[in-house]
């Protein structure tokens, strides 16, 4: 694998074009987490040549994790860097090598004492694999919600009119509240059926008229409820054998009332003008 210097950090960002990147440990623990869409990622590179630059992050070998997309399928390219313990060093690393450390022990182990090393050695990498899985998850969860809080925005900048819950509220109110008198004007209709019902006027039978129109004439009767025609137009609707039947009766009785009903129906048609007939 290549190895870089921190001084490349720049250079390859500029040659991949990347837009987010992270920084991990050679554990692929992460230091520094992807930035989100509302950071830039020269930002972010800074941050992470800062971070190298310290104290904090000691000698040794660190990833530079890049990718064009912020959504957790998105590939991921990384790169070596190595922050070496001699910073004059830096200056001679050449894209390509790999400096290893050599690490001498000065004593040499017993086969028992090298068996239990190897033992908590094994238990502390399942340990760290957890540990490893954990963060993950918690990285996902965190890239998740940040991916959640900028769709947020974006849908807040797109419309400046109120949030989302007065959006939902604008469109809901007027459909709640034609709803309800739909079935306030439903309730009505039916409460002329129903026996016993506290009503002063005549009843109407729910399967007196066949016709898919007949909610339309119960509805056109009851807008006389109170009226001196009510009681005529709800008997001539008792005892209405069709839909013609109880047109006829109207128009030969009371001419006015049959425009009324005709208009009703058909708010583009014009009636003639009549006195209403109390029969």
């Amino acid at each position: 694998m290549i190895v870089y210097n921190i001084k490349d950090v720049d250079k390859i960002l500029n040659e991949g074009g990347y837009k987010h990147i992270s920084l991990t440990d050679k554990d692929n623990v992460t230091i520094i987490p992807f930035n989100s869409n509302k950071i830039p990622v020269d930002k972010r590179a800074l941050e992470i040549k800062k971070r190298l630059e310290s104290f904090a992050c000691g000698p040794g070998y660190y990833s530079l994790k890049c990718k064009n997309n912020i959504t957790k399928s998105a590939h991921v390219d990384s790169y070596m860097i190595l922050k070496p313990k001699d910073e004059n060093l830096a200056e001679e690393i050449a894209p390509g090598i790999i400096y290893e450390e050599k690490i001498v022990s000065p004593n040499v182990c017993s086969y028992d004492e090298a068996l239990k090393m190897q033992v908590e050695n094994e238990k502390l990498k399942i340990e760290n694999a957890n540990y490893i899985m954990q963060i993950t998850d918690l990285k996902d969860a965190l890239e998740q919600l940040e991916n959640e809080l900028d769709e947020v925005q974006t849908l807040e900048d797109k419309d400046n009119k109120g949030s989302w819950l007065e959006q939902v509220l604008e469109v809901g109110l007027p459909m709640l509240d034609k709803h309800f008198k739909l079935k306030q004007q439903e309730l009505e209709l039916k409460a002329i059926s129903i026996p016993g019902a506290p009503n002063n006027y005549p009843e109407i039978p729910e399967n007196k008229v066949t016709n898919p129109e007949r909610t339309d004439f119960e509805t056109w009767v009851m807008t006389y409820q109170g009226k001196p025609e009510f009681d005529f137009l709800a008997d001539c609707y008792n005892n209405a054998n069709s839909q013609e039947d109880f047109i006829n009766k109207i128009k030969s009785s009371n001419p006015g009332l049959y425009e009324d009903c005709l208009a009703y129906l058909n708010p583009n048609y014009k009636p003639a003008t009549f006195e209403n007939e109390n029969n």
